[in-house]
């Protein structure tokens, strides 16, 4: 992680992926703003690796009480986020999606 908030996913020097962080739209609300995967490492997972190593350092350096953000319908990791406690909500938007997790405290405090 770099001090903007921004993970990389490295192979040797080479960028392969990254996720961007910030809390939104209070300090205690983690917004998942983007989310890269290079093709060439899609489907080894690397996706669950990378949340959960994400989720890992953000709870035990901020500590937040929400997790959010936006995705399309098309999303084919919806079943991951479910069995990860997101509450998957329709949009205003056509074919958007909004996905919610609170933490409970307990979680929070790993």
């Amino acid at each position: 992680i770099v001090n903007n908030g921004t993970f990389f996913i490295k192979e040797g020097k080479e960028v392969k992926g990254y996720a961007n962080i910030r809390f939104f739209p209070e300090d205690s609300t983690l917004f998942l703003n983007l989310l890269f995967f290079d093709k060439t490492i899609q489907g080894e997972g690397v996706f669950k690796h990378c949340y959960q190593k994400m989720k890992e350092i953000v709870l035990k350096k901020y500590n937040p009480k929400t997790i959010y953000f936006y995705t399309s319908k098309k999303n084919q990791h919806l079943k991951f986020w479910e069995k990860e406690n997101f509450e998957i909500k329709e949009t205003e938007t056509p074919e958007k999606l909004k996905l919610i997790c609170t933490l409970s405290e307990s979680l929070s405090k790993e």
